[in-house]
């Protein structure tokens, strides 16, 4: 049922964007809800899956992990968005944090998408089929929000939709260029710090969980636009670890949690890579990041 609802969900960002000039209207003031409580929602929901056997241990710890690889991308204390009367949908509006939303589905929507899910073998041909033209659907939206792009190509916000479901796809490389265009799109004021870091992680993804060259430089324009951003400050931690520099890591990344709630979902697993960092075991390339 998860998946299902989870579908919806992508279908509904990937519609609302490609057919936006057409949904303007006035609306009365409305609060939407802030991504923390979206990311919150959706650990509860992780649990439900986990708990009914839906998803396996694996699938859910790597959930946890996407989800706060997100929180991570937070500032401290997020307030909910306001929305003024006459807006339409844009990157202020209640879309961005149902795009922002669509992004923490992780391993469950890819697993769907690439027709990989755990209940799918059982399944009778005709539900299979279903599956098989969800995911087609799918992909002719992506198809439509590349081709209002490319007659719109400085439009930021529909590059970094596009980022994101490029990268739901599993098509990474296709995700690192379009995260590039979101940001150099951006206005005169310049691309926000996530933008930035969303496109080094997606570097990382390339190297198979090294931090390269240009993923660094990606986060230290991430850390240049706001020096307190979490995920930048992880990556380039990461990256001190595995150049050998231990020290410059581990300071990093207690930095890091120094500045975390104490609940915050990712601090058990930074506190892994500091105790990986002060043992014997060499850094791997490819963490269980938050």
């Amino acid at each position: 049922m998860l998946l299902w609802i989870l579908f919806s969900v992508v279908t509904a960002g990937a519609i609302a964007f490609a057919a936006e000039p057409f949904l303007r209207k006035a609306r009365a003031p409305v609060v939407g809800p802030s991504r923390r409580d979206i990311y919150a929602r959706q650990i509860a929901e992780l649990e439900a899956e986990l708990s009914a056997g839906r998803l396996s241990a694996e699938e859910a710890a790597m959930g946890r992990a996407e989800i706060g690889r997100r929180l991570l991308a937070l500032p401290p204390q997020e307030a909910p968005q306001p929305q003024a009367a006459g807006q339409g949908v844009g990157p202020a509006m209640p879309m961005a944090a149902v795009a922002l939303a669509v992004l923490v589905t992780a391993v469950a929507l890819v697993s769907y998408l690439k027709l990989g899910s755990p209940s799918l073998e059982g399944q009778p041909l005709a539900a299979r089929g279903e599956e098989i033209a969800r995911q087609r659907q799918y992909e002719d939206l992506v198809a439509a929000v590349e081709q209002k792009l490319a007659q719109n190509p400085n439009d930021s916000y529909g590059w970094e939709l596009l980022a994101g479901a490029y990268r739901r796809l599993g098509r990474i490389e296709d995700a690192a260029a379009a995260y590039g265009r979101a940001a150099e799109t951006q206005g005169p004021g310049g691309a926000p710090a996530p933008l930035w870091s969303e496109q080094g992680e997606v570097l990382t993804m390339l190297m198979d969980g090294a931090v390269s060259r240009p993923a660094k430089q990606a986060f230290e324009k991430a850390l240049a636009a706001d020096p307190k951003d979490p995920r930048a400050r992880y990556y380039l931690a990461l990256e001190r670890a595995q150049k050998g520099d231990r020290e410059a890591a581990i300071t990093g990344w207690e930095a890091l949690l120094a500045d975390a709630p104490p609940d915050a979902p990712f601090r058990p697993m930074i506190e892994e890579q500091i105790a990986i960092a002060k043992g014997a075991a060499p850094i791997p390339d490819a963490p269980a990041s938050p």
